[in-house]
């Protein structure tokens, strides 16, 4: 006798992370407290000669900074595995279905009236990419405008939209747009 006291019906586990423009500032800081002040083998009075052998001036290098974009970003990245068990009528059993899927997500302000922002989701059973939009926002003093696209897959759509950013007037827009829901073929339904 095959007794099962029970089925897993569905599972899920999600791992994720994010790193923006002020993990490395932190990093930065930190490194920055050592080693500061007078270098090996220097006193105070006793620094490093400003000219070379030839008496000529010698030039400062400044240092390379590793980490010197200072717009503001985010980067988010989850991984997600999803099991399903389903049954099936015409095997009489239950069926498993696994997905893993690498979604990714990012902002980038540009400068005080720039946004821009991305989402990528990879099917990684299938090996594609399964969806991708991008978003661009500007700041025009009373008024906004912004522009998001889908340019493929079965959501592909896009939305230009410039508004007035007042609430009193939060109705007053003027938009351009194509909806996914356009895209719908029903076929022979």
């Amino acid at each position: 006798h095959d007794r099962v006291l029970g089925n897993l019906a569905r599972s899920s586990v999600s791992l994720s992370g994010s790193i923006n423009s002020d993990t490395f500032k932190k990093n930065k800081e930190k490194g920055q407290g050592k080693g500061k002040g007078q270098g090996q083998g220097e006193t105070k009075g006793n620094s490093q000669s400003e000219f070379d052998e030839s008496g000529t001036k010698k030039e400062k290098v400044s240092e390379i900074n590793d980490y010197s974009f200072k717009a503001p970003w985010n980067l988010n990245i989850r991984y997600s595995f999803n099991y399903a068990s389903n049954f099936d009528t015409k095997i009489q059993d239950y069926k498993s279905v696994y997905t893993q899927t690498l979604n990714t997500t990012a902002s980038l302000t540009l400068n005080e009236k720039w946004k821009v922002g991305a989402r990528f989701d990879y099917d990684i059973q299938k090996k594609e990419m399964s969806f991708w939009s991008m978003n661009f926002h500007r700041d025009l003093h009373c008024w906004e405008m912004s522009f998001n696209f889908v340019p493929f897959g079965t959501y592909q759509s896009y939305m230009f939209r410039i508004n007035i950013k007042s609430s009193i007037f939060q109705g007053l827009e003027w938009k351009k747009q194509n909806s996914w829901r356009d895209n719908i073929d029903f076929g022979d339904l």
